[in-house]
């Protein structure tokens, strides 16, 4: 958009010899669009960039919730995919650094382990390894206390993050990924006989 010129309808005039192209990308019908040829570029310039400046924010905002969505969804894909080994904890480095780090409200992503154990690290810094599986095959990712680690190129390529400390203020700016170990669910003990009579019960025959 040109700088408004006043006494002429250059605005107006474009818009109405492209409304047809115009019309869905703002919004309003085509109709409105030709009907706006004589209107004055000190008037209708505001109009266009109130109208613009709305798109960009609704563009912002659906952006803003789907990176929210994905952030979610890859957090319960870690949960559910996770691997226990010792004492770190194996993960898919496609999601961490790929779904994971979408929600850009987000600063930090935090990974709770056992006994409630947890490591922080930097949103932005996972973000910033996002083409590392494409560039290689066999980038792998695990958590432990000691922080986050990638290695690509069977361990000679590698990326350590270490546990950060976060402000209270900045809680609400953390997303929080669950790691801990499931717990085993304990098998129904059974009664061992100690009577001869107990014996022949188990095995069907009457006391």
């Amino acid at each position: 958009m040109r700088a408004p010129e006043p006494g002429t309808n250059n605005l107006g005039a474009f818009v109405a010899e492209h409304a047809k192209a115009l019309a869905p990308l703002l919004g309003v019908p085509e109709s409105k669009l030709t009907e706006e040829e004589p209107t004055p570029d000190e008037v209708l310039a505001p109009e266009l960039f109130d109208r613009l400046r709305a798109l960009r924010d609704a563009e912002r905002a659906y952006v803003a919730r789907r990176g929210e969505s994905l952030a979610i969804q890859a957090a319960e894909c870690l949960i559910h995919t996770a691997c226990w080994d010792d004492e770190r904890v194996i993960i898919d480095a496609d999601v961490l650094l790929g779904g994971l780090v979408a929600d850009r409200g987000m600063n930090y992503v935090r990974f709770v382990l056992d006994d409630d154990a947890s490591v922080t690290v930097s949103r932005a810094s996972l973000a910033g390894c996002r083409l590392l599986p494409r560039l290689f095959m066999d980038v792998a990712a695990w958590v432990d206390r000691g922080g986050v680690h990638l290695r690509w190129r069977s361990g000679r390529g590698g990326i350590n993050w270490r546990p950060r400390e976060t402000e209270r203020w900045e809680e609400s700016l953390v997303l929080i990924v669950s790691l801990r170990r499931p717990a085993v669910a304990a098998l129904p003990r059974r009664r061992v006989p100690s009577l001869l009579g107990d014996v022949l019960r188990d095995l069907g025959w009457p006391a």
